[in-house]
């Protein structure tokens, strides 16, 4: 259980650090441009490995359903990155903070 609880917090770690990056970004690009400026998840990943972006596509497609594709993952590639590294690194803290009591710390 601890080696679990740990891996949970460094992944919280390294993904708050990469949504406070990805944030970063975003801020200094819309610094630049004078407006808000989001760097939607599709756009970075399309930017950095399209080809498995592709393959995503087509497994959803063509084992789940086309109309998943675009009805809920398309929408969610829309949406800005930093929210969900942010988000999936408040999870996994909350997971590496969860711990189990043991009987003898209970009260009797």
């Amino acid at each position: 259980m601890r080696l679990i609880r740990w891996v949970a917090t460094g992944l919280a770690v390294t993904l708050f650090g990469l949504g406070l990056i990805s944030g970063l970004m975003d801020l200094s690009a819309s610094v630049a441009l004078q407006s808000w400026q989001a760097t939607p998840l599709g756009l970075a990943w399309r930017t950095y490995h399209p080809s498995s972006l592709q393959q995503f596509e087509f497994g959803v497609q063509q084992y789940i359903s086309a109309d998943l594709w675009f009805d809920t993952v398309v929408p969610a590639l829309l949406a800005p990155m930093t929210f969900y590294l942010l988000g999936l690194a408040l999870v996994f803290f909350l997971i590496g903070r969860f711990k189990r009591s043991s009987p003898r710390h209970r009260a009797a």
